[in-house]
């Protein structure tokens, strides 16, 4: 949970893609937002409203056509301030590369010696259980262990903030919920502040402390709703729960999902 340390500011950002042959694009118009060292925010919204975006540009990858970010209380020595794991676990991951050699990757041109790197390393693969797994190759591994594997990489560098992008959502529904639940034990153990984006609505209020929905394009904040669902969270007492169901349906029609919302009116 939240230490209420600010780390994050996003001020009024709006981002519009320009091409020689196709008119300008909006994606977003005018985001902002805060969060808090600790914090787990997730981010929801219809397709095509922006969402990826948004975190592109606040890891630096895309540069926003107005608007600001600012990284705050930053502590780290060595590692970038963000690190962003992607959907497509299987395109992230270097196949020729063992899984050790994955994780280590951001490491390389550290000033760490090797043994530094490869004691981080298996920290980290241990914590996502995949010590045993160090020296085999990503298309070895199940989905599911792809992906832990391109969380335990991002995780060794100790960013200040971890951006993720719909991660869980090329796995099926038991891999799913298993990494579901191995993220929110590693965010408390490790303290992480985590920027999450999902279409799964349900995903969004389990993980989170706080649910980001976005309008339709170009995007603005609709509502930022504060979870008040109590943790530990259990997949289906948490679920099942009405006060997961009043979310669930609040954030449905926010959304505009109007069937999706009939089915828990």
């Amino acid at each position: 949970m939240s230490n209420n340390h600010l780390i994050l500011r996003v001020n009024n950002i709006g981002k519009t893609y320009f091409a020689h042959s196709a008119p300008p694009v909006e994606a977003i118009a005018n985001i902002s937002f805060e969060m808090n060292r600790g914090e787990f925010v997730s981010i929801v919204g219809p397709s095509g409203c922006g969402k990826t975006t948004i975190l592109k540009i606040i890891s630096g990858l895309i540069m926003p056509t107005c608007g600001t970010i600012d990284i705050l209380d930053f502590q780290s020595e060595v590692a970038p301030d963000i690190m962003l794991v992607f959907q497509e676990y299987n395109r992230s991951l270097f196949q020729w590369r063992t899984v050790f050699r994955n994780v280590t990757f951001g490491l390389e041109d550290t000033k760490l010696s090797s043994k530094a790197i490869r004691e981080k390393a298996f920290k980290y693969l241990k914590i996502v259980s995949l010590d045993d797994f160090a020296f085999r190759y990503p298309w070895e591994l199940s989905g599911g262990m792809q992906q832990r594997t391109a969380i335990a990489r991002a995780l060794v560098c100790e960013p200040q903030i971890l951006l993720m992008d719909e991660p869980f959502g090329s796995l099926d529904a038991l891999s799913r919920s298993i990494l579901e639940d191995d993220l929110l034990r590693l965010q408390r153990e490790l303290n992480l502040t985590i920027l999450f984006v999902t279409h799964d609505i349900d995903e969004a209020i389990y993980l989170a402390d706080n649910v980001i929905v976005l309008s339709k394009r170009p995007s603005i904040i609709e509502r930022n709703i504060k979870i008040n669902i109590h943790r530990p969270r259990h997949q289906i007492e948490t679920k099942n729960s009405p006060a997961f169901g009043e979310y669930r349906l609040e954030i449905s029609k926010l959304i505009g999902r109007g069937e999706y919302a009939k089915n828990y009116s």
